[in-house]
């Protein structure tokens, strides 16, 4: 309980994507080699099974104090256990000490959703910023009740306040901050265009003396219409490789969106609107790039997404988030699925310099979402957003398997 109780103050002003997600305190020494070093797959095969919910969540056999016993005789903490229990498929109800990140599970994803099915099970406007700075169930029931107090529950949401707290289709609906617009040119200047070809056009001759690089499928993308490319994620060099394979008629309407820790420094900010890369942190600010990726389609163009979410570890492709399944099916899109082979074993997560290894970006064919969803259902998807997500996945490992690529 301390360090639980440490981690949350220590971490109380970081993203959730920062903080710990859950520990385990061993109570005997971790298993070694001869040589001293950790045996990493016999304490996976241990402890993992403490994060994936195979083993039941410890009883809590501290007394209930008169304050907590007060806290869940309220009807907020009744129906907010109800709505947890409904949202995340819980095998038991959720207890007040429970801590949101670390015994169930939430990410920044499914913060964003429990707070759509809070505001809509206690007929409330619910800030953002709300959700995101408490840890436990407890504190929840505590910040609620006073949302509650202060705004009445039968208070009506004015349209565009609180674009979190509408159905998803209407959060995309809502277009980006001033802030977040300036940073999109939907209609580049011919110069503009002329300095993002050609930084296309040196990209691709690079890769080619270094990487051998290669690209398949160019006939696959789609013309006059928006759409999404769906592409694995191993490398530092993915989001060039893609600006690089793509034909030159295509550059002028792709964007991507990128995280603003990186892109938002001076030295490279300038060029982000000309290459039409649109900072964003995705975990802390899930809505706007959700919004920002929306509007951007609205408008025809075409969105490149790793939706991994982060570089594979080991190379292998990932689970898929769901915020693709979530804007295919909001805006009826097709999506592409885009396999990168190499760039892995060119330039993987962890490793300072890149090395020389042939690769090839190929492009898949572009899929309906309504497709998608009917094949991710039957591959036991939980809802409609899912099951888009699931097959786009399934459709990128079937171009690496096979079919397009020669040697």
């Amino acid at each position: 309980g301390m360090v639980q109780w440490d981690l949350e103050n220590l971490s109380k002003d970081y993203p959730a994507y920062k903080r710990i997600m859950g520990f385990v305190i061993a109570k005997h020494d971790l298993p070694r080699t001869r040589l001293g070093k950790l045996k990493r797959y016999v304490i996976e095969n241990e402890y993992l099974p403490e994060f994936t919910g195979v083993k039941p969540r410890k009883e809590n056999n501290i007394s209930i104090s008169d304050e907590d016993l007060r806290i869940s005789a309220l009807e907020t903490t009744k129906q907010i256990v109800s709505i947890l229990s409904h949202e995340l498929s819980l095998k038991k109800p959720a207890q007040l000490a429970d801590h949101l990140e670390i015994d169930l599970g939430l990410d920044s994803l499914r913060r964003i959703e429990l707070l759509v099915a809070l505001e809509k099970g206690l007929n409330v406007t619910i800030p953002s910023t709300s959700i995101a700075k408490v840890f436990t169930v407890r504190e929840l029931v505590l910040e609620l009740e006073t949302i509650i107090y202060e705004q009445k529950p039968t208070v009506k949401k004015t349209e565009g306040k609180s674009a979190e707290g509408a159905l998803w289709g209407e959060i995309l609906q809502i277009e980006p901050s001033k802030e977040l617009l300036k940073k999109i040119s939907l209609q580049p200047s011919w110069s503009a265009r002329l300095f993002a070809k050609a930084i296309a056009g040196l990209l691709r001759l690079i890769f080619k003396i270094i990487w051998r690089f290669k690209v398949i499928g160019k006939e696959n993308l789609p013309q006059n219409e928006p759409f999404i490319l769906c592409i694995n994620h191993a490398s530092y060099l993915d989001g060039l490789l893609i600006g690089a394979a793509l034909p030159a008629w295509l550059i002028k309407d792709m964007f991507s969106i990128a995280y603003n820790t990186v892109f938002e420094r001076p030295v490279v900010r300038c060029f982000m609107k000309l290459l039409k890369i649109i900072p964003v942190n995705q975990v802390v600010q899930l809505v706007d790039a959700m919004q920002v990726s929306a509007y951007v389609l609205r408008n025809g163009k075409a969105l490149a997404l790793f939706p991994e979410g982060a570089r594979s570890i080991d190379g292998e492709v990932q689970e898929f988030k769901k915020g693709v399944g979530i804007l295919a099916q909001s805006l009826n899109l097709r999506l592409l699925p885009v396999y990168i082979k190499g760039s892995f074993e060119a330039w993987p997560r962890g490793r300072r310099f890149p090395k020389p290894h042939k690769i090839t970006v190929t492009f898949g064919k572009a899929v309906k979402a309504e497709y998608l969803k009917q094949q991710g259902l039957k591959l036991g998807a939980k809802d409609d957003y899912q099951a888009i997500s699931m097959a786009i996945r399934e459709a990128v490992l079937e171009v690496k398997s096979g079919g397009h690529e020669t040697s």
